[in-house]
Parts: structure tokens; sequence; C-alpha cells
């Protein structure tokens, strides 16, 4: 599928919608897919990722990894957590960044990194998404 259209999806929820909640909304995950993270260690990722692209320091490539999985992870609709929109602004504006330091092809399935095992825009890849354990 086309960048431009996935880009357009997230801007679009992201814009459109709203929620009531304070805390970070994570996406529905009813089959358990993903690496398997406790919600602390999960707001302790997205928060180091969140402080620094407020200071605008440049991500290592783990961090980008974390990136995707965290927009794969996330409820874009939540506009109250102030960092969302800020770690989906650097997933869009570096899109070509990310995709070449991750070594991102387009394939059949959508753009994957084999060196990461790793899907950009997608939420059913279990390397590709955190899966939080709420406790």
């Amino acid at each position: 599928m086309n960048k431009l259209f996935f880009y357009f999806i997230i801007l679009f929820s992201f814009f459109c919608c709203t929620s009531r909640h304070k805390q970070i909304e994570l996406n529905e995950n009813p089959n358990n897919i993903g690496i398997k993270i406790s919600y602390d260690s999960f707001e302790y990722v997205f928060n180091g990722i969140c402080a620094k692209l407020k200071k605008n320091k440049i991500l290592e490539i783990d961090e980008m990894i974390n990136v995707v999985r965290i927009v794969n992870t996330i409820n874009v609709k939540n506009r109250e957590n102030k960092c969302i929109p800020l770690i989906y602004a650097y997933y869009i504006r570096k899109s070509d960044l990310i995709e070449s330091e991750l070594g991102v092809k387009k394939n059949s399935d959508g753009y994957y990194s084999e060196k990461y095992d790793l899907f950009l825009y997608d939420t059913s890849h279990n390397n590709s998404r955190f899966c939080i354990i709420m406790k």
C-alpha cells in the first residue's frame, strides 16, 4: 500500500478523534501479539524517547525500532498525552531516515526490515509491536 495512505490515516485519526484518558491508550491486541513488556517498562521506553525528541536529539537505531513498535502499539486517538503527537510527527517526518537506517524494503506484505524483522505500519507482526502486560 501507499505510504501516503498510511500517513493520511494516522493524521486523520489523530486530528479527528479524541480520548478521555490521560494515560497512554493502546491498540486492541486480543491475540497478545508482540514483544511482552510491562506497562511500567513500556512507559519508561516511551518517555525516554519522548524526552530525546523534545530536546531534538538524534535517535539511535534501537530507539528508531522502538518508535516503530510504539506507533504500532499505541492508540493514536489519545490526544491528551503530549508525547504521542511528538512521536507520530517524528515517525512521519523521518520516515525516509527510519526506512534507510533500518534497511526497510517494500514487499508484498508491506514495508519490512529483514535485518531487524520489523514491519512498519503493521500491528499484527510479533516483532513489530509491544504486547503490554498489565498487572
